[in-house]
C-alpha cells in the first residue's frame, strides 16, 4: 500500500496516542492505517464487520482526543522543550 507521508511530531503524536489504546483497537487502527477496508479487518480479526467500524470510530475520537491533550500541552509549555 502506499504510505502518506507525516512529519514527524504529527507521527510521533500518533504513536504515542496509538500506544495508550487498547491491543484490539489499535490492531484495527494499524491495519486500518495500512489501506484495509471494514471486510479486510473483519476476516483478519475475525469479528463481524459492524464491530470493526464501531472499534475504529470509537478509536478514531479517542486518537483525535488523546493527540489534542498531547498538542495543548506542549504548547502549554514554558520554555519549549523543557519538562515542567
Amino acid at each position: 500500500m502506499h504510505e502518506k507521508q507525516i512529519d514527524p511530531p504529527t507521527k510521533s503524536r500518533l504513536d504515542d496516542a496509538m500506544a495508550l489504546l487498547d491491543s484490539r483497537s489499535r490492531h484495527v487502527m494499524e491495519l486500518w492505517l495500512e489501506g484495509e477496508s471494514h471486510q479486510e479487518i473483519a476476516k483478519i480479526i475475525g469479528l463481524p464487520e459492524r464491530a470493526i467500524a464501531l472499534i475504529r470510530r470509537s478509536s478514531l475520537w479517542r486518537l483525535r482526543d488523546l493527540i489534542a491533550l498531547k498538542a495543548a500541552a506542549e504548547d502549554t509549555e514554558f520554555p519549549p522543550g523543557r519538562p515542567k
